[in-house]
């Protein structure tokens, strides 16, 4: 089970978070977003084994390539209304994940034009673009048939081990977790992080 931490745009947050247990850290470059990544400073950062991952909603191709050739991302991901031609451009740039807002099984119909991706995230139907601290459906994710792996997101708690241990599907990759690990937003409660992630991946 992989554990994904998006959100994080401060230089000891991400110094904290490469020593933790987490497999994947969201660093967001939407600028109408609360946790949004200022300064180039996080590029600076030794991510030692973690994957690093640069969240876009609807940005330019020339705006990507810019930002992985500084960060150097293990995965870039969609999360906005790129079109399948687009996300595959993006594809040729570096590995991507594909985001879907989902609020009933017929969203995930949307998938299959993207069957290219290296991983798919799952994540509430809001206004916003992520970080909505809402949880959709979980049994929706049965009405799922594809072949690409996918992250699970949206309003993901402490105390939401015991039922993502429950889920049985041979696609579900990890979680992506955000606010409810958040003292403010783009700060997590690393401790709170490490107890979840730990837990998540304990056998028990």
């Amino acid at each position: 089970m992989k554990v994904k931490v998006c959100g994080i745009n401060n230089n000891k947050q991400l110094e904290n978070l490469t020593e933790s247990s987490v497999d994947m850290i969201g660093l967001n470059f939407y600028s109408k977003s609360k946790r949004y990544v200022i300064s180039d400073a996080l590029s600076e950062v030794s991510i030692a084994d973690k994957e690093l991952v640069g969240v876009f909603v609807n940005e330019t191709i020339d705006k990507i390539k810019y930002l992985n050739a500084i960060y150097d991302f293990s995965y870039i991901q969609c999360h906005g209304h790129e079109n399948h031609i687009k996300c595959s451009e993006i594809q040729r740039i570096q590995k991507i994940i594909k985001v879907f807002s989902i609020s009933e099984a017929k969203d995930l119909e949307a998938t299959k034009e993207f069957e290219f991706s290296d991983l798919f995230l799952f994540d509430t139907q809001t206004k916003e673009y992520g970080g909505s601290g809402i949880k959709f459906n979980w049994s929706l994710l049965n009405e799922y048939k594809g072949e690409v792996p996918f992250l699970l997101a949206g309003g993901i708690t402490p105390d939401d081990v015991k039922a993502i241990k429950k889920i049985d599907h041979p696609q579900f990759y990890g979680v992506d977790i955000n606010s409810k690990f958040e003292i403010r937003p783009g700060y997590k409660n690393i401790k709170a992080v490490e107890l979840f992630t730990k837990a998540i991946k304990s056998t028990v």
